[in-house]
């Protein structure tokens, strides 16, 4: 059991839990940091959901004989992803607060790292590269570390960077007075508080990876009590589901740059163009109906495709999806550019 003292708290490990038990107590074993457990605290914030007792009766036991200073929060009613996220920062003493999610894990030996860079430096943010164990690979490595300034460039680079929030390290009192009310539903508060933060401050992109994104818990996503019910947002595997969850990203990322008076949807639409290869292809594997469906419906998402995206739909609609999905294969084998992300 936790005996230290919570005296300079450097970092707040934030951890959203809604319905997911043995994934949640999977994520608090791979905590793994010796050299700074009393600068460490673990909120989690539970999210009003139907497990509730079984989780928390989980959690309870496990920080009886944690060293880690855990602290269990219910949610009196379900806040959702965003509000929720909010109140992690609320409940926050760390001058830091990373995010995790309940169903990824740490990498081992990797948290003492980021709190010596925290430790010995003053960022406004911090975000580091993932490994995806379903994909075997990495995500969001490049080749160094380095610091990056802040101003619109920048924020603007990095946006696709923002959108798995696990692992992303905001500095606590530059984010507090944000309001999450406005972002009920959206799903991506941190692509807000990411803008807003490399925008206002600048930070720091750490090549090391800390998250292993595991994914594999069931979501509340479109089902809890404060969502909009919705089938494909509920349904992570139907074809269509990515495209619901992509409305939320853009209305986010519009917002941010109404309030910021940045431009951020025009670098956006020109990336999301290119990555857009992906999805079509997978959509085309479950028939050139399912195709015309998953096109007609991004069409009507609130963008502006560019001449790329069309290129891939009457591409990948003349050869089926299959022989797209091994040129797409043998195009990252090719023709990763060392130094940049191929999603």
């Amino acid at each position: 059991m936790y005996n230290g003292s919570k005296k300079e708290m450097i970092l707040t490990i934030g951890i959203t839990s809604y319905n997911r038990v043995d994934e949640l107590i999977r994520c608090l074993r791979s905590v793994d940091c010796n050299e700074y457990i009393d600068n460490i605290e673990i909120i989690i914030s539970e999210d009003n959901s139907p497990l509730r007792d079984k989780i928390e009766k989980a959690v309870i036991e496990f920080a009886e004989k944690s060293k880690y200073r855990i602290i269990f929060h219910k949610n009196e009613k379900n806040l959702g992803y965003d509000r929720n996220l909010k109140k992690l920062i609320e409940l926050a003493n760390g001058k830091y607060i990373l995010y995790v999610s309940d169903d990824d894990m740490f990498l081992p030996c990797k948290l003492s790292h980021v709190l010596k860079v925290l430790t010995e430096n003053d960022y406004g943010f911090y975000y580091s590269s993932n490994y995806n164990t379903e994909k075997g690979r990495y995500s969001k490595q490049y080749d160094s570390s380095y610091k990056i300034d802040s101003g619109a460039e920048y924020a603007r680079a990095h946006i696709y960077d923002s959108i798995l929030f696990s692992g992303l390290i905001f500095r606590v009192e530059y984010v507090r007075g944000l309001d999450a009310e406005r972002f009920l539903n959206k799903n991506y508060f941190q692509v807000y508080m990411f803008l807003y933060s490399l925008y206002k401050y600048g930070g720091y992109y750490d090549k090391e990876p800390l998250i292993n994104v595991i994914g594999d818990g069931a979501n509340g996503y479109g089902q809890a009590d404060s969502a909009v019910k919705s089938e494909l947002l509920a349904n992570r595997k139907h074809v269509l589901s990515n495209l619901e969850f992509h409305k939320g990203l853009i209305d986010v990322i519009r917002m941010a740059g109404d309030d910021l008076g940045v431009d951020f949807i025009s670098s956006f639409e020109r990336e999301y163009s290119k990555r857009s290869v992906v999805g079509i292809v997978s959509a085309a594997k479950a028939g050139r109906k399912t195709l015309r469906q998953y096109w007609t419906k991004m069409k009507s998402l609130n963008i502006r495709l560019t001449n790329i995206a069309y290129v891939y739909y009457v591409f990948i609609m003349i050869v089926g999806g299959n022989i797209a999905e091994k040129l797409m294969q043998i195009a990252k084998k090719s023709n990763v550019v060392k130094g940049q992300k191929y999603d």
